[in-house]
């Protein structure tokens, strides 16, 4: 049995399995009770090996949360792991404190994964800087607009939340 029987098996996410499989809170107590109860069915024991080689891969997409208990982010990412499996892409998703340096973690990241891009959910503008070109990776802000920024890797997807209340 692999995460992806899993998933298949409880109905939800690769993401979402990832997720209970490693403890992180951003799970509804309902889908945590769901997955739990299938890995117990099959006595599902994760593949260390497995977990290592993919986490070294370089096909794959950072996902980087500032805080963790923002339920939008965690239907944001959903979504966004299942239209990136379909299209062959693995994703990590690395939740971090609102305190930290989302820029810091990524540069972190590049130096041990190499991903193909990196995805901002809940950032902090301050920490966005033109040495974020340096990591010469694709990079995307959500839910804040980086058209100020000037950063020629970093792009944006958000909503003008004035101009949307009209």
């Amino acid at each position: 049995m692999t995460i992806k029987d899993i998933a298949k098996e409880s109905g939800y996410a690769i993401g979402t399995v990832s997720r209970v499989l490693n403890n992180n809170p951003s799970v509804s107590p309902a889908a945590r009770a769901k997955i739990l109860e299938v890995i117990k069915r099959y006595n599902y024991q994760p593949n260390s090996n497995a977990k290592h080689l993919k986490q070294q891969s370089s096909d794959g997409l950072a996902l980087i949360v500032k805080g963790t208990q923002n339920m939008l982010f965690v239907d944001i990412l959903e979504k966004m792991q299942a239209i990136l499996e379909e299209r062959g892409y693995v994703s990590t998703v690395y939740y971090i404190d609102e305190e930290a340096n989302e820029v810091a973690q990524a540069e972190l990241i590049c130096a041990e994964r190499k991903p193909y891009g990196i995805v901002f959910l809940g950032s902090n503008l301050e920490y966005f800087t033109p040495q974020l070109a340096e990591l010469r990776v694709p990079c995307l802000l959500l839910t804040n607009s980086a058209a100020t920024l000037n950063i020629p890797n970093l792009s944006s997807v958000s909503v003008d939340d004035v101009s949307a209340s009209s």
